[in-house]
């Protein structure tokens, strides 16, 4: 990782910390697997765990999908929660980001704006 990001403590509130996290997982998963093995091989049992319960498909995916959703959403959160929050402004940023994920849905996108 050219640059180290570390998880921070998440806000039960704050839906764009939780983006923000799920992004930090996820480019940083190769490092993540890389260390769990290094770790496992070294005789640690509950790397193995750890490896076996984040290479889950259905885990990978699901993760995946929700940084993917969440992180369409992150402007809107932002706005959502400032106290001075411009509620017009707001509701044409809510029209934009449900068109975006209609378009999402109805596969409009071209593969290679979506990841």
């Amino acid at each position: 990782m050219e640059q180290r990001t570390k998880f921070r403590t998440l806000r039960e509130t704050r839906w764009a910390s939780r983006a923000d996290m799920l992004y930090t997982f996820r480019t940083a998963f190769r490092v993540v697997v890389q260390a769990l093995e290094n770790l496992a091989e070294n005789g640690d049992a509950k790397a193995w765990g750890y490896m076996s319960f984040i290479m889950q498909f259905d885990l990978i995916i699901g993760l995946g999908a929700a940084e993917h959703v969440l992180s369409n959403t992150v402007v809107l959160f932002t706005m959502l929660q400032d106290q001075s929050a411009n509620l017009f402004e707001a509701a044409k940023e809510t029209k934009v980001v449900i068109s975006a994920l209609r378009m999402e849905r109805d596969d409009q996108m071209p593969s290679s704006e979506l990841f």
